[in-house]
């Protein structure tokens, strides 16, 4: 079997899954080592004073309130700065080759090899330039260092295959013999045998060669993977049964009184989690396909020990490891990314070390370490250039409540390398770098939020808490999709799930999906063999689960008869719109932030039969947006035709089941003349919800005409309203425009009523559109243009008060002819 990595050969990024365990990390020893016996680079010396911070770089206050702007300004800056940092391009003093502890000297290649690492991760192309002529320079030594051939394999991992295979075999066969008979590095290699222990802090420098060796086409022998990870395993310390245990510098030396001392004995956290990365590694490769059997504990004792030890002791704030500070942070991403955990001792390693790195970027772009300012920001800038990667799937962490309603750990985990697998192929297949993570329930929304699917997976019946229900119908409200499967026992798991069912939607439940549904073949077409259940809100799927067991394809991932990796990637790229590359933090969804608002605007959602509020995330995500960008107050409210009273705007969002009786129509009618705003579109913006639309128009609005919004109004136009927008160009959504072709403009019209626009009608969605949703099937405008053309109605509204007195109750008169609402070019098939 080959151990490789998927590569993304445009972008020429690792996937994570790939690159993940590029955690294989680095740790330079402390200057007080003895220079023959040195495990790894030291500090720099003194440099030249580092640049006061820039105060006027936009940093975040929080992780909360983390941004993809500031990750992409921050990211932007660093790749200049290390374009400054250029080597010197001459043979330098010969008394830098000599083994002066001094990592900026001794080890410049590797120190360069790591910059262009971080370019190349950023996403700077080898043709540019400068970015080549460094490489050639990095190519140009034959240094005896393990860190710097780990730093140059690594970045040959990030090249063209073939056009460097002769430099990828040259450092493979050099990383192969200096591999110890104990399965482990030390500082250098001369070409003699090579024998004992080495140290923990080269040995993951090795490691990370090793992986990216193989990964670029120099493949690394089964037998060598089997001794890395049986030296990792016999490294690690010693404690009772699943008590934390780490990792230090030196772990089973014990001889020389020198690494004896307590700085290379003690556990440190850059050591833990390096050799954690290391063996998430060897263990997923040497025994990953195995793992499938949901009955037997599939994380290792070590690797069990190891997180644990991390979940104790990780901090941002921790003086001990503050040498190697950017370092660590680097690789807490990595262990993140190999592990799923998103947090460490409460610390959530995304958000929360996103920030800080963020905020202790210099002036000049760069960040300064105790290692050195090159070495610093190489480090920060390979973090960063990682923390925009889309989190495509999250696998929801339970515990369950048993018979006497009592918590237990559930069954969450029983195939470890499932949704591993699958980014890792995502990333292949969409050439762009995506994630995974570990979901607790009880997170706040904008962080479930962040990735489009929670996965839940188990073979045991299971029953969450009704804290973690309302969440969960929160997440879902807010656009997710949740996907269930049996592991095994799937008629317990099914149970478990239609009682989830009835409890977030009472009266739903779990249909068959139709082989109509672009699940099926939206990117692959899935065999019939792959049977989906699901509930719906006649826009978009809420559930879904799997009938047969898919996680087992993907735990052994077994591409040829995986049908697991395809049905996903089907559903990745639905949720996603046909955007898989939808950074982490680019989510739609806003939290309002601003809790007392000072203008208030009296809004509404139209009751009436049929499903008259398919999505309940528009009304709250708009009046989010007013607090917090405009200070308005939209004070929202589910009312009939018939109390709509003093409400200044309406919202009537039209499903394929709507009905409305002329009574209703007439209410609404006097509403609208006596002051009020409506707005009418079809949800989601099927042929059915349209036809309705039309037909609930006229009822309202009989023997009127709609007239196209005058590219004046306020809501185009945005003139004489502060923060208002420029509408005269929108966006509508790619499915859209697939059957209209390339449009710019809005489609809005109007009914005037008493010399204004009382009737705003759309016949494309703006309901979806409002809630954020990025679904594919969706016939409509973009979040972002359907948000900016009701914002600059409700700023209208706000600037222009009027009465707005209560409707009369006389009958509604009968129907009369309809009004003439436009069609779309094209109107879209119903969907399922």
């Amino acid at each position: 079997m080959k151990l490789s990595m998927n590569r993304c050969v445009r972008s020429g990024r690792h996937t994570p899954g790939a690159l993940l365990l590029a955690a294989v990390l680095l740790w330079p020893a402390p200057a007080s080592a003895a220079p023959a016996a040195a495990p790894a680079p030291a500090p720099a010396a003194p440099a030249k004073p580092a640049p006061k911070a820039d105060p006027n770089a936009p940093k975040p206050t929080s992780g909360a309130n983390l941004t993809s702007k500031q990750i992409e300004n921050a990211v932007a800056r660093a790749v200049a700065a290390l374009y400054r940092s250029e080597p010197t391009y001459t043979f330098p003093p010969e008394y830098l080759y000599s083994y002066a502890y001094n990592q900026e000297t001794r080890n410049m290649m590797g120190n360069h090899a790591l910059a262009c690492w971080a370019l190349l991760e950023a996403g700077e192309s080898y043709q540019n330039p400068p970015l080549y002529r460094r490489i050639n320079w990095v190519f140009s030594s034959d240094s005896p260092y393990t860190y710097d051939r780990g730093m140059r394999a690594t970045m040959l991992a990030h090249l063209p295959r073939a056009r460097w295979a002769p430099w990828v075999r040259r450092d493979g066969q050099w990383l192969m013999g200096a591999l110890s008979d104990k399965g482990n590095f030390g500082p250098q290699w001369a070409g003699t045998p090579t024998t004992g222990v080495g140290d923990n802090a080269n040995g993951q420098y090795g490691v990370l060669g090793l992986w990216h060796i193989d990964t670029a086409g120099y493949p690394i022998s089964e037998d060598t993977w089997k001794k890395v990870d049986n030296y990792w395993r016999t490294a690690q310390n010693k404690t009772e049964g699943d008590l934390p245990a780490g990792w230090g510098v030196y772990s089973m030396d014990t001889v020389d009184k020198t690494k004896q001392l307590e700085f290379y004995t003690r556990e440190s956290g850059p050591m833990t989690g390096g050799a954690i990365a290391a063996l998430c590694l060897t263990e997923r490769y040497l025994y990953g396909p195995q793992m499938v059997d949901p009955n037997k504990p599939n994380v290792s004792a070590n690797l069990r020990k190891g997180i644990r030890w991390l979940d104790e002791n990780f901090s941002l704030d921790d003086k001990a490891e503050e040498s190697d500070w950017f370092y660590y942070m680097w690789c807490m991403q990595r262990v993140g990314g190999a592990t799923g955990y998103r947090s460490f001792n409460n610390v959530d390693w995304f958000r929360d070390v996103t920030a800080r790195v963020i905020d202790r970027q210099l002036a000049d772009g760069t960040w300064q370490g105790t290692q050195g300012r090159l070495l610093s920001t190489g480090f920060a800038l390979l973090y960063l250039s990682r923390a925009s990667d889309p989190l495509a799937i999250s696998k929801v962490r339970f515990k369950s409540l048993d018979k006497d309603g009592r918590l237990e750990e559930g069954a969450w985990n029983n195939r470890p390398h499932d949704i591993w697998n699958f980014v890792d192929y995502a990333s292949e297949q969409y050439e762009v770098g995506t994630t995974w993570q570990i979901a607790e329930l009880s997170q706040p929304v904008y962080e479930l939020i962040e990735s489009p699917i929670l996965y839940l997976s188990t073979n045991k019946a299971f029953k969450l808490r009704e804290t973690e229900i309302d969440n969960l119908r929160s997440y879902l409200n807010a656009g997710g999709l949740l996907i269930t499967n049996a592991d095994d026992n799937p008629g317990a798991v099914l149970h478990s799930v239609n009682e989830l069912v009835d409890k977030l939607y009472p009266g739903k439940k779990l249909d068959k999906v139709p082989k109509e549904h672009p699940f099926y073949d939206v990117h692959q077409r899935l065999p019939l063999g792959v049977q989906m259940m699901s509930v719906d809100n006649g826009i978009r799927p809420l559930i879904l689960h799997f009938n047969r067991d898919l996680s087992g394809d993907l735990q052994r991932k077994d591409l040829a008869h995986g049908e697991g990796f395809s049905a996903l990637s089907n559903i990745y790229l639905y949720v996603t719109g046909m955007n898989p590359r939808r950074t982490r933090l680019s989510s739609n969804h806003v939290v309002q932030r601003v809790e007392n608002p000072a203008r208030p605007v009296a809004a509404a959602r139209v009751k009436f039969s049929g499903r008259f509020d398919p999505e309940p995330g528009a009304l709250s995500q708009l009046k989010a947006i007013l607090a917090n960008n405009h200070n308005i107050d939209l004070q929202v409210s589910e009312l009939a035709p018939g109390e709509l009273g003093k409400t200044r705007v309406a919202f009537l969002s039209v499903m394929g089941d709507a009905r409305m009786t002329d009574t209703e129509a007439g209410s609404i009618r006097r509403w609208v003349e006596e002051g009020g705003t409506l707005w009418i579109d079809p949800a989601g913006g099927s042929r059915a919800a349209l036809t309705n639309a039309e037909a609930i128009l006229a009822q309202i609005a009989p023997g009127s005409s709609l007239v196209p919004l005058s590219s004046s109004s306020p809501i185009i136009s945005g003139n004489k309203m502060g923060g208002g927008f420029d509408n005269h160009r929108v966006t509508y959504r790619w499915y859209a425009l697939r059957t209209m072709g390339p449009r710019y403009t809005p489609r809005l019209q109007s009914v005037e009523l008493n010399g204004r626009p009382g009737i705003i009608y759309s016949s494309e969605d703006i309901t979806c559109g409002l809630a954020g949703l990025d679904d594919w099937g969706i016939f409509g405008y973009t979040p972002q243009s359907a948000r900016q053309l009701v914002i600059n109605n409700i700023l209208d509204i706000a600037l222009h008060p009027v009465r707005v007195e209560a409707p009369a109750t006389a009958p509604a008169p009968e129907a009369t002819p309809s009004a003439t609402p436009a069609t779309p070019a094209t109107a879209p098939d119903a969907k399922p």
